[in-house]
């Protein structure tokens, strides 16, 4: 069997519904034996509809579980499913994304007249209130014509990447303070990849749709203390001051030092467990 030449990471935290992403990807220019799908599952359950959608297709494809007991973690699914891939290619997208036909012919492209680079493609988002949140009738020329480009620096909805570079950049930031459906994982990462020399654009003709569906939220005493948490450690890798993840694709890289247990210290909450 041949080996394909780009490996799709998608992630997932018990809270998608609906997979059409799986159409846009059927329907992809690239030849389906050249690319190959990777679903990781959060907790411990993959939703049934995306295993029936999936069998009905020839996509390549695996179904993994991290069994977390813990809250959503983005960048421990996009970690576990690097090290699954077949491919040199990496592809980590939003679940709730519906791709133009030409993105993976294109995006494989790209990577083959550029080397250290990273490409990230524009998510253009539904607009609220929503059209499409309980519809599996997903129509292309629609999301073109309604959808807007919301966040133009959303890292999160299309990353692709050598696993090469990847790897040297360390992966995702695995710390918990990165975990939740607000993570900045992704711009944090980004910054991660430019500070050991890999180039990062944004494709100027590609785009994907993002179609709203309902949000999940945990803790928000968590929560506070989380995201303050992750946007000092980012300042610091601006600053170059932290170059590595806590703890990256290859397990712990490093403590974050006496500015964190300082500001654990000062944190006022002290009914949260801080220690991971």
């Amino acid at each position: 069997m041949t080996k394909p030449k780009i490996s799709i990471i998608v992630y997932d935290g018990s809270f998608r519904q609906r997979f059409f992403q799986v159409d846009s990807l059927v329907n992809q220019t690239l030849d389906k034996d050249k690319f190959e799908y990777i679903f990781v599952e959060n907790f411990d359950k993959v939703n049934p509809k995306l295993k029936d959608k999936l069998q009905d297709t020839s996509l390549t494809y695996k179904l993994i579980t991290l069994n977390r007991n813990k809250s959503y973690h983005l960048g421990k699914c996009a970690n576990t499913g690097v090290k699954q891939i077949e491919s040199n290619l990496v592809v980590i997208l939003d679940a709730d994304t519906y791709l133009e036909p030409n993105v993976l012919e294109q995006t494989l492209n790209y990577h083959s007249r550029n080397s250290n680079s990273v490409l990230y493609i524009h998510r253009y988002d539904e607009p609220k209130p929503p059209m499409l949140r309980n519809s599996d009738n997903i129509i292309l020329s629609v999301l073109q014509s309604k959808c807007e480009l919301l966040n133009p620096e959303n890292y999160g909805g299309f990353m692709s990447v050598s696993k090469d570079d990847y790897i040297e950049a360390k992966g995702y930031d695995q710390h918990e303070s990165f975990s939740g459906y607000d993570s900045a994982g992704a711009l944090d990462l980004k910054i991660r990849y430019e500070n050991v020399g890999l180039s990062c654009e944004w494709s100027k003709d590609l785009k994907i749709y993002h179609i709203c569906h309902k949000n999940a939220f945990g803790d928000n005493r968590w929560n506070g203390f989380r995201v303050e948490t992750q946007w000092k450690m980012i300042n610091r890798r601006k600053k170059r001051e932290i170059e590595t993840p806590v703890i990256g694709y290859k397990g712990r890289c490093r403590e974050l030092g006496e500015w964190y247990e300082e500001w654990i210290g000062n944190w006022d909450d002290k009914s949260i467990n801080y220690v991971y």
